[in-house]
């Protein structure tokens, strides 16, 4: 059984006023994750996703070009679960 991880990531490039947080939304609710995605003031996204390791890693393989953006860099960072969190939104 794979064991629950947490990913912080942060989407640096034209992620905003694009539709982007909700492809990300849409893309965590079919891999099964749970998290949230967010604008940050200084036009990155922030997103925090968990689930399990297979999981998690379909997310970012095919988070890496979604239509629109023009992503220039992508921060990721293990974090600590979250318990009450809910099915991406």
């Amino acid at each position: 059984m794979n064991s629950l991880k947490a990913l912080r990531i942060y989407v640096y490039g034209r992620v905003q006023r694009i539709g982007y947080r909700r492809y990300v939304a849409n893309l965590a609710q079919e891999t099964g994750l749970k998290g949230y995605v967010r604008n940050l003031s200084n036009g990155s996204v922030e997103i925090l996703v968990q689930g399990n390791e297979e999981e998690l890693k379909k997310f970012m393989e095919t988070n890496k070009n979604p239509p629109l953006s023009n992503i220039r860099q992508i921060k990721v960072e293990e974090t600590i679960v979250q318990k009450e969190l809910k099915k991406s939104k």
